[in-house]
């Protein structure tokens, strides 16, 4: 905190924290809707860019080595500077978590197989691969990266993917780590929203709710399933409407009038083929992904007091792809009647 406000950050009324979920920002002072509890500096942001920037970035650019996403990059950037002793952002670096155990990734092969057919699964095995991937790549071709192991990298790529802001700074869409920022948790129904101030040229963070003193502040990671969270998080919601699962392919969420959703009916035939053809394939779809997951009663296993953090996770995000999966049953079962009444009701209108 010393460090923040020497370099003309702005957070009084607020403190680190215990909170239930561990570790987070809480008010030490009544806050006001409306009021800016948090101001940090441009210069104290780390974003994209500057990684890319950086020597080990440019060692990997020289090298012409093609990385996963630019959070690899940012990891190759972390695992160098928090080997500086006179890294300028050491007093943020040590505020870090030294461990991400209980994320999705060093989950062990009980817990893993019960995302057996789920997307979650799948986001899951594609991050280990893209780690192991990026890894073999830059300890190979950037020097700086030299002698640095798996765990390390893997350590810093969850730092990254858990914690990185997308922000527009200057008009160019980015990401960045907000030193102080990204120790606020997520919830539902968040008292503080975030924002980068382009007149300012700091990211701040403001109350959009009155907040107690001793309340915890919080913001919103945005719309993501439960999938998403555990994997990359390292949490799970308990009701998540921003649910997720893969049909024919395509990753939907409950079923609506939008895009995902548009895409999925002209991929099953939507206007080609009759109502009826195209419900009987997308509840043929539907069954199958079903059939792919586990035989489980889920909020039977929910109920187990023995369950695991990380577990409880799992199959919360697989009971989120299971609640979407029959609800497009369900709207494949009413489709041809919709269809006919609607094809009815434009030639009553035509004649």
């Amino acid at each position: 905190m010393a460090w923040l406000r020497d370099a003309g950050a702005t957070c009084d009324g607020l403190a680190v924290g215990p909170v239930p979920t561990g570790r987070g920002m809480v008010a030490t002072r009544a806050i006001a809707a409306g009021e800016v509890v948090a101001r940090i500096p441009r210069g104290l942001l780390i974003t994209r860019e500057h990684a890319r920037a950086s020597s080990v970035g440019r060692q990997l650019r020289d090298a012409g080595v093609e990385l996963s996403s630019s959070h690899a990059t940012f990891a190759a950037w972390l695992c160098v500077e928090a080997r500086r002793a006179a890294s300028p952002y050491a007093p943020y670096l040590r505020s870090l978590p030294a461990s991400y155990d209980g994320f999705a990734l060093h989950a062990p092969a009980d817990e893993r197989a019960l995302l057996l057919g789920t997307l979650t699964g799948d986001r899951l095995a594609l991050l280990e691969h893209d780690l192991a991937r990026d890894h073999a790549l830059a300890v190979a071709r950037a020097r700086l990266m030299a002698g640095v192991d798996r765990a390390t990298f893997t350590w810093a790529r969850l730092c990254v993917g858990s914690r990185a802001f997308a922000v527009t700074i200057d008009g160019v869409t980015t990401n960045a780590l907000v030193p102080l920022a990204d120790l606020i948790n997520h919830a539902p129904t968040p008292v503080t929203r975030w924002a980068y101030d382009q007149d300012a040229a700091a990211f701040t963070l403001t109350a959009v709710a009155d907040v107690a003193a001793g309340a915890e502040l919080t913001d919103s990671y945005g719309a993501k399933s439960n999938g998403q969270l555990a994997v990359q998080y390292g949490f799970t919601l308990d009701d998540n409407p921003a649910d997720l699962a893969e049909i024919a392919g395509r990753a939907v969420g409950l079923p609506d009038d939008d895009e995902p959703a548009q895409a999925l009916w002209k991929q099953l035939g939507r206007d080609r083929d009759p109502p009826a053809q195209v419900a009987a394939a997308l509840h043929a779809a539907c069954a199958a992904a079903l059939a792919r997951l586990p035989a489980d009663d889920d909020d039977a296993r929910l109920a187990r007091p023995d369950l695991t953090p990380r577990a409880r996770d799992f199959v919360r995000a697989r009971r989120g792809e299971r609640r979407v999966l029959a609800a497009w049953q369900a709207r494949a079962l009413a489709y041809p009647a919709a269809a006919t009444a609607r094809d009815r009701s434009a030639a009553i209108v035509a004649a």
